[in-house]
């Protein structure tokens, strides 16, 4: 059993995506996990190794160097991180894999509004799961911690409910 997140977005990406991203490498590092991250400089997760695919030149060679990354990987469980950039290279390793387990994980709707609709559509009806994260990210990403600010308990602990349930989900496609 091998498994790979597939994500256009990771740091030193800013977005919300990338930071959920980053936090669902280190939360499932105790699978066999290898993210595929789109980028030169990829942050680093203690014990995930971390595959950068180079987004330069044209958007065609991107996917092609995706697929590749994804083909030497040979994953069995895939997990797809939100976007047109990924749904590309991942659409066509699930129709050239058609054993591999896809789970479809939508961070930003936004995103995905009029684009690639069609795409989205034909990997999500060949995904075993489709989730959804909640619409704000202060549902599940931590707070900035200002000085001199008491710490939100009950936000930390509603957060900290919500990835023991959001990796156990996960992880039970996995398995």
């Amino acid at each position: 059993m091998t498994v790979s997140m597939l994500t256009p977005l990771f740091p030193p990406d800013t977005s919300d995506s990338a930071a959920y991203a980053k936090l669902l490498a280190a939360q499932l590092s105790e699978l066999p996990l290898t993210v595929v991250a789109y980028g030169r400089l990829p942050e680093s997760v203690p014990s995930v190794p971390i595959v950068s695919v180079d987004k330069s030149g044209s958007k065609l060679l991107t996917v092609l160097r995706c697929l590749l990354a994804l083909q030497r990987l040979r994953p069995t469980t895939l997990l797809v991180h939100n976007g047109p950039s990924a749904d590309v290279p991942a659409l066509l390793y699930k129709l050239t894999h058609p054993r591999v387990r896809v789970i479809y994980i939508e961070s930003d709707k936004q995103a995905l509004v009029n684009k690639s609709y069609w795409l989205q559509q034909q990997l999500q009806n060949r995904s075993q799961a489709v989730v959804s994260l909640p619409e704000h990210s202060w549902a599940y990403l931590p707070a900035e911690v200002l000085p001199f600010a008491a710490p939100d308990l009950n936000a930390t602990q509603a957060q900290a409910t919500w990835w023991r349930e959001h990796v156990s989900m996960i992880t039970s496609y996995v398995h």
